[in-house]
């Protein structure tokens, strides 16, 4: 009998000895609780995960909204980088603007299959100093020499023998209107249709227009597909066309005023990215519209490519541009107001092979209120481009030569006058070499 207790008391000794907990253990705070859970005790919830200071129960709502916040920030972040903008042909991605620049907007008429017709094309002025957008309108049917014949814009693409059309279809519109043109962005009238419509786009005109029989009323309000039976389809464009081409660019740019359309076009970037091509990095292109969200937008009476500025040629249904008077009409509306305050006198020399280099930068420079006041051809021909003043006044001049820098488009040397050799009458001396025929 006595055996038998003690059998059973080692037994229970050893069981009791098998499911034994260190100390630490068993004064831990969970282990209580689930000792009392266990008794059916009445319990306050209390995690001790470091076996250090209870974790409450109210606090857990804490980490779940914690949890969450970091599963939206993660998301957000992946959404964030896939987003890429491609460029309308392959062509070189740019990645930054400058305080005062230029850009490019286009859409292209897509109803012949294989071909495109740039039938609206906008420039908007971007003053970052100022917080100002401002819109100048071309009116595709002025004509652009072509080899030995007049062309009107709209057929230029059409025309262009360039695997990557577009950077020398932006060459050429630079040459045509003496100004540079900092970057773009681009649609397929087919594909910006779907995408507008599927956005519930519309605009209120503030002015009656008319053009080859179609008519537009005053406050009319007009969807996607009105708006682009208006501006599409033309055969020569007049000046109620342009300026209602210039109310679109204001209404398209003024919808990045609302907060849910720019958090959908970064974060559902899909249908945005597929309808619109650009040469803006993805850093770029949200600054611009961010820019866009905050900035006065404004079209300006003359703010645009007036048929009184040419000449039509009814045989080819295209005007032909006074260049005189038009470059009059560019230079008051893009001057840079800081370069024109500097006032300061530049000579522009061409030291390449090329004919019309130098003219063609002086029309860029002083279309943004730049003071060209020689244009010569250099006498040695030389690689870079390069930039003679006096070091001592670059503080003052700083606009000037920034505004000469960012119309090179290439790496710009910039040098004593004491190193030039030549005689000279300006304060800046811009000798422009071979290295600009690689731009």
């Amino acid at each position: 009998m006595n055996n038998q207790r003690t059998n059973s008391f080692k037994s229970q000794r050893q069981k009791s000895k098998g499911i034994s907990l260190p100390l630490f253990i068993r004064k831990s705070g969970i282990y209580q609780f689930l000792t009392k859970l266990k008794r059916g005790q009445k319990t306050n919830l209390r995690l001790d995960l470091k076996g250090l200071q209870p974790l409450k129960l109210k606090r857990i709502p804490t980490l779940l909204i914690l949890g969450f916040f970091l599963f939206f920030g993660g998301f957000h972040v992946v959404k964030y980088f896939s987003f890429i903008p491609e460029s309308y042909d392959g062509s070189e991605i740019k990645s930054s603007l400058g305080r005062n620049s230029s850009i490019l907007i286009v859409g292209f008429n897509d109803r012949v299959e294989g071909y495109r017709f740039p039938e609206y094309i906008s420039v908007v002025n971007i003053n970052n100093s100022a917080n100002l957008t401002r819109i100048y309108g071309i009116n595709p049917s002025f004509s652009i020499r072509q080899i030995n014949t007049q062309l009107a814009l709209k057929n230029l693409w059409n025309n262009l023998d360039s695997e990557e059309k577009m950077p020398e279809f932006i060459s050429r519109l630079e040459s045509f209107l003496g100004l540079k043109l900092d970057g773009y962005i681009v649609f397929d009238r087919s594909i910006a249709l779907e995408f507008l419509s599927n956005e519930n786009f519309s605009m209120q005109t503030s002015l009656e227009y008319s053009n080859e029989g179609k008519t537009i009323q005053k406050n009319q309000l007009l969807n996607a597909s009105e708006i682009f039976n208006f501006m599409f389809d033309i055969n020569v464009a007049n000046n109620d066309l342009v300026k209602f081409q210039n109310e679109f660019t204001k209404a398209f740019l003024d919808s990045f005023k609302n907060p849910f359309k720019i958090y959908n076009t970064i974060f559902n970037s899909s249908e945005f990215l597929k309808t619109y091509k650009t040469n803006f990095d993805r850093g770029t292109l949200i600054k611009l519209i961010s820019f866009f969200n905050q900035a006065q937008i404004i079209v300006p009476e003359k703010g645009f490519l007036s048929t009184d500025l040419g000449t039509k040629d009814n045989d080819r249904d295209l005007y032909v541009p006074n260049m005189t008077i038009m470059d009059d009409s560019i230079r008051s509306f893009f001057s840079d107001f800081e370069v024109v305050k500097e006032q300061a006198k530049v000579e522009v020399f061409n030291a390449t092979n090329t004919a019309g280099i130098a003219n063609r930068y002086r029309r860029m420079i002083q279309n943004k209120g730049g003071n060209v006041i020689n244009v010569n051809n250099f006498p040695e021909l030389i690689d870079e481009i390069k930039i003679y003043l006096d070091l001592g006044n670059y503080d003052s001049l700083s606009n000037t030569i920034d505004l000469i820098s960012s119309s090179m488009g290439v790496d710009v040397t910039i040098l004593s006058i004491d190193e030039y050799k030549y005689n000279y009458s300006g304060d800046i001396i811009l000798v422009i070499g071979s290295d600009i025929l690689l731009e």
